[in-house]
């Protein structure tokens, strides 16, 4: 009858239940780095995404002026346009102009915002009369 029971009472042993519970608490450390590196990304994308979206409304507010505004006649460097606040961080707008380049009535207008540890560069062309 002993014989007959032993092979009923299969189970595991305690080695047995400790290498799975090692082996299991090493998966779910490798999950949790996982996870912390997903945040740090995407704080960062966000950041470059808060950037990117104050010079492209700065750029296109200036842009969207007349052509025959007098500010596109005139060579300006590092000139102050915008300041924004986002999130708790102050982004600060200033554009270059260059007029008559890369050919005679249009005027290259560089933006450049900086902020949050980040900066951000936009060029486009505008025609000038």
């Amino acid at each position: 009858m002993d014989k007959n029971r032993r092979q009923f009472d299969r189970g595991f042993t305690l080695l047995e239940l400790l290498i799975a519970i090692v082996i299991l608490a090493i998966g779910l450390l490798a999950v949790a780095s996982m996870q912390a590196n997903a945040i740090r990304s995407n704080s960062l994308a966000e950041r470059v995404t808060v950037i990117t979206a104050v010079a492209h409304g700065a750029i296109e507010d200036l842009l969207a002026r007349a052509d025959s505004d007098p500010i596109f006649d005139a060579a300006a460097s590092n000139v102050p346009y915008d300041t924004r606040i986002v999130q708790g961080v102050t982004y600060n707008a200033s554009y270059t102009m260059t007029p008559n380049t890369p050919v005679t009535g249009v005027a290259q207008v560089v933006m450049t915002v900086t902020g949050g540890g980040r900066t951000m560069t936009l060029t486009s062309y505008k025609r000038s009369l």
